[in-house]
């Protein structure tokens, strides 16, 4: 995956220096200036994976005392999707494009925790409660044809509680809070031909951060916190996919369809402080991998200002 996306940053950037010397020579159109055209768009549909879309997995070392062991969760990433975007074509060149969106999960969610160590199992991995939202603008540049050139930055924020049961052990349970950050710069482009538009962004650079506590609990007993703590991805890829069709109902009213496939992958390797309750001073290796697809129906305006 990383290789596909160190290739599409390599493709958009041989199209750039192309249209540069294209425009140089007179051969691009991006010439006259337009009165500002705006289009708005409002998606709902259906957030689903086709397995497991949330794969985090964390593996603890500690060399001093030769003990190391693997914790992996998986967890089901699906809910109900709604976005809104909004392009404006600033002339028949440039223009800019912004967009969110937010998933409304299902309120029945479980996946499984499992450990690949000394007393590991496999158990249930419930989700509590959970977020996740997207806000995104980029600048456009129109080149050849129907072809746009895309530069911009992407939030994603992922906020979930899980409760997880020991193996072996169903007097105990913890309790894991994860809130991701990712802050993807992207670079992409988009073909708009005929009422169908696909879009692919990506970068081979994931800067974010992860920030994860830790609870346990007997039955009968007040729940403590074992861990907390929080650290930077030093590597990562991203990379979207989207394609859509539309047909015009009206002057300026489209109605449509539109399918998205994301993948986002994250990693870091980290040493826990010695004060910490839970494994202090181990060497933490963290793999965050989020793949999902995004499905439904549109609603766009047209507007000539």
């Amino acid at each position: 995956m990383k290789r596909a996306v160190v290739v599409l940053c390599v493709v958009l950037m041989l199209a750039l220096s192309s249209f540069a010397y294209g425009q140089w020579e007179g051969q691009s159109p991006c010439t006259t200036w337009l009165y500002p055209g705006f289009k708005t768009t409002f998606y709902a549909g259906a957030l689903v994976d086709p397995s497991n879309g949330l794969a985090l997995t964390v593996s603890f070392h500690n060399p001093s005392i030769g003990a190391e062991y693997d914790t992996t969760y998986n967890l089901p990433f699906r809910g109900v999707w709604l976005g809104l975007s909004a392009d404006l074509a600033l002339t028949n060149c440039i223009g800019v494009m912004a967009s969110a969106g937010w998933l409304i999960p299902s309120s029945q969610t479980r996946g499984s925790y499992i450990i690949d160590g000394p007393g590991g199992g496999i158990t249930d991995a419930n989700q509590l409660s959970g977020q996740f939202s997207v806000v995104d603008g980029a600048v456009f540049l129109n080149t050849w044809a129907s072809t746009k050139l895309l530069a911009g930055f992407r939030w994603d924020h992922l906020d979930t509680q899980l409760t997880l049961g020991l193996p072996g052990v169903p007097v105990f349970s913890l309790r894991d809070d994860f809130t991701v950050n990712a802050y993807l710069p992207y670079l992409g482009v988009q073909v708009d031909q005929g009422g169908v538009v696909v879009r692919i962004i990506g970068f081979p650079v994931v800067p974010g951060d992860i920030k994860y506590a830790l609870t346990q609990g007997f039955q009968g007993t007040p729940a403590s916190s074992l861990q907390s703590i929080s650290y930077h991805f030093t590597s990562g890829q991203f990379l979207e996919v989207f394609a859509s069709y539309s047909k015009k109902l009206s002057r300026g009213l489209e109605i449509g369809g539109f399918l998205t496939f994301d993948y986002l992958h994250g990693g870091t390797d980290f040493r826990t402080p010695a004060d910490v309750n839970f494994n202090p001073g181990y060497v933490v290796s963290t793999t965050l991998n989020l793949r999902y697809w995004t499905m439904g129906g549109s609603l766009s305006w047209d507007f000539n200002l």
